[in-house]
């Protein structure tokens, strides 16, 4: 599975390029913005099965609501227009990116193990929203790891939270900056709505 993040920033680039585009591409930013809630809640289920209870729901409506409004979307329907985007994408496989995820997953559980010593759980909560910028299986993996650190079970779940949140927010800012305002509103509105 491709970096959501990247493929919002790569959508939205296309997007102000192809302007008669915007709905479909906004529907594929959907999309992955509702893959990246069910990958969040496989990832904890798979290391944190007790965790999960405490994201399953809300996790998982909002999910529903991006697939809903990405397949919207993306169908023959509900396009103006008959051209569809000559999309250019790389292989998200390609070695430098698995290299680069796994050294971000490297640091974030480094960094989480100092600021929970250092800072505590207010301090990794911090951590969480910096980190779910650009990314949250990093942050979600360090989190939903049992033993770990000697955190809340409660401070995880918020921590995953604040993470995705944060990184939905984020990537609406990326379609507004290198998008379209359109592309932004489109986005946006599917988010406050999950």
């Amino acid at each position: 599975l491709a970096s959501t993040t990247a493929t919002t920033v790569t959508f939205a680039r296309l997007a102000r390029e192809q302007k008669n585009a915007e709905g479909l591409l906004a529907g594929g930013i959907l999309l992955a913005g509702a893959v990246m809630l069910a990958r969040i809640l496989v990832i904890v289920t798979v290391l944190n099965p007790d965790l999960v209870q405490h994201l399953a729901y809300s996790f998982g409506a909002a999910a529903a609501v991006f697939a809903i409004g990405g397949a919207y979307l993306v169908t023959p329907w509900s396009r103006v227009g008959t051209q569809s985007p000559n999309l250019a994408l790389t292989n998200p496989f390609e070695l430098g990116t698995v290299f680069k995820i796994a050294g971000a997953i490297a640091i974030v559980v480094l960094l989480a193990n100092i600021v929970t010593r250092t800072a505590g759980e207010g301090g990794l909560l911090v951590l969480a929203a910096a980190s779910g910028v650009a990314d949250v299986d990093a942050i979600t993996l360090s989190l939903a790891r049992p033993g770990l650190h000697e955190i809340d079970p409660r401070t995880a779940t918020l921590g995953i939270g604040i993470a995705a949140a944060t990184n939905t927010v984020a990537k609406c800012v990326m379609c507004g900056m290198f998008g379209t305002a359109r592309l932004a509103t489109i986005v946006g509105t599917a988010s406050v709505l999950a």
